[in-house]
């Protein structure tokens, strides 16, 4: 007998439930591929702006690698796609590709949050909800994905030249010579600030066990930020 087990299926947040994108859920071949029943397609998507948050690299998964991320800000607006989650099956396969299923926990990469009353310049069902995924933990340090970028940049061309121009203007990364130059950068500051967390933990265990004080159970990645 064969034994099927995933994570627990987790129901869409509303009826009509739409995703806004901004990294590599702009594009079709960054939609599909997830586990999803349902196959995207350009008519499946729409473009959409999105007030109140500035768009970076500055989301870091469990490979300690940066992705597109989005943080808090009134001055900010970001151009992003919007398109329909079908069923409660695609929407838990969709929260488990991006790190944001409830079975990763204290570890999960993003979390939802409802930002139906921040879009615009797009035509939605009036029964709609708009959903994004945030970074649970806002940093720039980590690796630089260069193919990741690479990916983005790529899958975003057929929108065309003002939606691009657009997305550079608003935290974007094109894949070009500085972007090799910061990957360099980046993994300098990375290996820096691990250094100085291996430090303050080895500092950290041998006061406490001078002490008799159980050691901390937070996990590193937590506390590299």
């Amino acid at each position: 007998m064969r034994y099927m087990f995933g994570p627990s299926i987790m129901e869409k947040p509303s009826a009509r439930t739409f995703f806004f994108g901004y990294g590599s859920l702009m594009y079709p071949s960054g939609i599909n591929g997830r586990g999803m029943r349902k196959d995207y397609k350009k008519t499946d998507l729409q473009t959409a702006q999105l007030k109140g948050f500035a768009r970076g690299l500055f989301a870091r998964s469990f490979n300690m690698c940066l992705y597109y991320g989005i943080k808090e800000d009134p001055t900010s607006v970001i151009n992003g796609v919007i398109f329909e989650v079908q069923d409660n099956y695609d929407y838990t396969r969709l929260m488990i590709s991006e790190g944001a299923h409830v079975s990763f926990g204290e570890y999960s990469v993003y979390k939802l949050a409802d930002v139906t009353d921040r879009i615009s310049a797009v035509n939605l069902p009036p029964d709609s909800k708009v959903f994004v995924v945030v970074p649970v933990t806002v940093t720039e340090i980590g690796f630089m994905p260069v193919d990741y970028v690479l990916r983005v940049w790529e899958g975003i061309q057929f929108w065309g030249k003002d939606f691009v121009k657009e997305f550079l203007a608003t935290g974007g990364r094109q894949y070009d010579q500085k972007l090799i130059e910061d990957r360099i950068t980046y993994s300098r500051r990375f290996y820096k600030e691990s250094a100085k967390i291996t430090k303050l933990e080895v500092l950290s265990t041998h006061v406490r066990k001078r002490k008799g004080i159980r050691n901390s159970n937070k996990p590193a990645r937590q506390r590299l930020q």
